[in-house]
Formats: C-alpha cells, structure tokens, sequence
C-alpha cells in the first residue's frame, strides 16, 4: 500500500495546576525546525490543533 499523503505528528502536552505554564509555542517551534533538516520531511506533516 502506497500513502503518499503526509504523516501527522500529534504532540500532547498536559500541565498540573501546580506547575508553570507550559511555552508550547517553543517546543513546537524546536520541533518544526528539527523536521526542517530531516532527510525524509517531506513525508510529515505538523499541524497546530486548538485546546480539548
């Protein structure tokens, strides 16, 4: 079977109310540029999604 539709990356983040808040902005920002020099990027996909 040939998928030549991008794989999604799902990141899940949970932050206790006793700790600080998370900077989710940063590490997907670390992330998207880490896809950017992997050999096979094109094959993901990192999509943003809204909170649950």
């Amino acid at each position: 079977m040939n998928n030549d539709a991008p794989n999604k990356i799902l990141i899940l983040a949970a932050n206790p109310a006793s700790t600080s808040r998370l900077r989710l902005d940063e590490e997907v920002r670390e992330i998207e540029n880490g896809l950017q020099s992997a050999k096979h990027r094109e094959q993901f996909r990192l999509q943003m999604g809204g909170q649950f």
